[in-house]
């Protein structure tokens, strides 16, 4: 075992000094994204929204348009395996078919257990790994915890989203939506 002396404490104590004030950068994220990916990733985020959108209205046909975008996540997690904005959309994916299979329990403010939820969790990690600054994925993250009831937690990767998407230039509506639901939910 090492002793600890008067030299390794001096110069571990100027390492400390010396450190920068913030974290590492980060790498940039090195990723080609051909036009036929790039093209499906749009297909299939806006089907995604869409299905959002008729939720409240009407969940048959929101059920339907999730079965209808089964197809598509499973041909393009085959086709690019590795690509983090599919695996991204994979994660939206299941947490959809949460939301369609429990919405009428969610409306009523409960959010059952489902194993899915693991999943589209594991999905957004994934993602994380590889882009820690994905707006997507950690507002994907902070949906399950809120599902989860994990409101604290919630309110951080949804806030760190929505900064992120700040400093990229971008407004980011949906999770505005996810923080006052966190909100209404730690209010008495």
């Amino acid at each position: 075992m090492p002793r600890v002396t008067a030299s390794v404490v001096e110069h571990l104590v100027r390492a400390v000094r010396e450190a920068p004030d913030g974290p590492n950068p980060l790498e940039p994220l090195m990723r080609a994204e051909s036009a036929e990916v790039e093209e499906i990733i749009k297909r299939i985020a806006g089907g995604q929204q869409a299905l959002l959108e008729q939720l409240e209205g009407d969940l048959t046909k929101a059920a339907q348009m999730q079965v209808l975008l089964d197809e598509s996540i499973d041909k393009a997690l085959h086709t690019w395996p590795f690509d983090p904005e599919i695996g991204n959309l994979a994660g939206y994916h299941l947490k959809n078919a949460y939301m369609v299979k429990h919405w009428g329990a969610i409306q009523a403010g409960r959010a059952p257990d489902d194993p899915v939820l693991a999943q589209a969790e594991q999905r957004f990690f994934e993602t994380l790994a590889i882009d820690p600054t994905n707006p997507s994925a950690l507002n994907g993250l902070g949906s399950i915890l809120l599902f989860r009831r994990d409101l604290d937690a919630a309110e951080f990767f949804i806030r760190a989203a929505i900064a992120q998407a700040g400093r990229m230039n971008m407004p980011y509506p949906q999770a505005e939506h996810d923080l006052a639901l966190v909100h209404r939910f730690k209010s008495p």
